[in-house]
């Protein structure tokens, strides 16, 4: 479901999406790095409720423009 408080693909909270985000998302899914609770939210890229490679998936399509709007259930 939509979360009207995400700024979703915003997960370094920079204010900019891009690639830092996306490897800052990876990270996060490979467990590497715990993210904070609204940098959780803003990488939930699919909406799902939950954090997975999907998201990152997500990411990156709407980085090189093959999703237009996030979240994305694509």
């Amino acid at each position: 479901s939509f979360d009207s408080s995400a700024f979703y693909g915003y997960v370094n909270l920079d204010g900019n999406v891009d690639l830092a985000d996306a490897v800052l998302l990876n990270k996060a899914v490979a467990g590497a790095v715990e993210l904070e609770s609204q940098q959780q939210k803003n990488a939930d890229c699919d909406a799902s409720g939950d954090l997975s490679s999907n998201d990152s998936v997500i990411l990156m399509k709407f980085l090189v423009s093959l999703v237009k709007t996030l979240p994305s259930a694509e």
